[in-house]
């Protein structure tokens, strides 16, 4: 668990307005604790919990849950909310198997992270044999639209270079199969589906300072103008932000070997 000053502050989620904004990402969390089916007397890792509204859902079945974010503001808000569940700062790429639990949960993150490989040996190794990891991630096809446009509105605009990448990484679905294999996990499911999506208003230019503000990142004024208004210009009123996503189960064998003393034990954070 990585300690509290030393997490990376390019999350700056405000929980008091997440749930509305990015309604679409935790309603697709509610559909997803179905695949996880959590039952009474479950220790279950909530990791990237955010807000703890999908966490609440999994406690709710009677699981002990333990929620997981990097985010301080996501953190207080659930907290706050959820006074009943044990919610700790902490940053999920840089997990460490310092309890047992029979499942992990993890709705919209692995995007996020900078090495999956890495992180999916750490939940196997915090799973107790035969225990789960459920999963959804947006992956290749995500975006499509909005990317191009950046794309064609950057060489518009006049500048050079390719626009700097952005924190979040589309990767293709057998990327992450492949990792999970190669980490021990048996994979039970996986499939890939659609959610169709637009801006709803919100002007392209605005969107890409939203949500991938590193392609601005080294650009004079003048040509941040220049972009932001060729974004604009270039955008069909019905622009999409759909995404594509891979939800998977997958298990670590039950002849895996033993794993850490059962339950969470508390990180040294605060």
């Amino acid at each position: 668990m990585t300690p509290a000053d030393q997490l990376p502050a390019t999350f700056h989620w405000r929980g008091g307005t997440y749930d509305a904004r990015y309604g679409h990402v935790v309603s697709s969390g509610e559909s997803l604790v179905d695949l996880l089916a959590p039952h009474t007397g479950e220790h279950i890792l909530d990791l990237g919990c955010g807000t703890g509204t999908v966490t609440a859902q999994i406690a709710h079945r009677g699981a002990t849950v333990h929620g997981l974010d990097v985010s301080g503001s996501m953190i207080a808000e659930a907290r706050r909310r959820h006074p009943g569940i044990r919610f700790d700062l902490g940053d999920a790429d840089a997990l460490t198997p310092d309890a047992t639990y029979d499942a992990v949960f993890c709705n919209s993150v692995l995007h996020w992270i900078a090495a999956p490989t890495r992180l999916f040996a750490a939940v196997f190794a915090t799973l107790a044999p035969g225990g789960r990891f459920v999963a959804e991630v947006p992956v290749v096809g995500s975006l499509a639209e909005l990317r191009e446009l950046l794309l064609r509105a950057w060489e518009q605009a006049g500048i050079p270079g390719p626009p700097t990448p952005t924190r979040w990484r589309l990767r293709p679905p057998q990327t992450y199969l492949t990792g999970l294999a190669e980490a021990g996990f048996t994979v039970v499911s996986a499939q890939t589906s659609r959610r169709e999506r637009t801006l709803d208003g919100m002007s392209a230019s605005r969107w890409w300072s939203r949500y991938g503000p590193e392609v601005f990142h080294g650009l004079s004024d003048s040509q941040r103008a220049r972009l932001h208004s060729t974004l604009d210009d270039l955008a069909p009123p019905d622009v999409g932000c759909g995404s594509t996503l891979l939800r998977f189960l997958a298990r670590r064998p039950r002849d895996s070997g033993p794993a850490a003393a059962h339950g969470p034990r508390r990180p040294d954070v605060p």
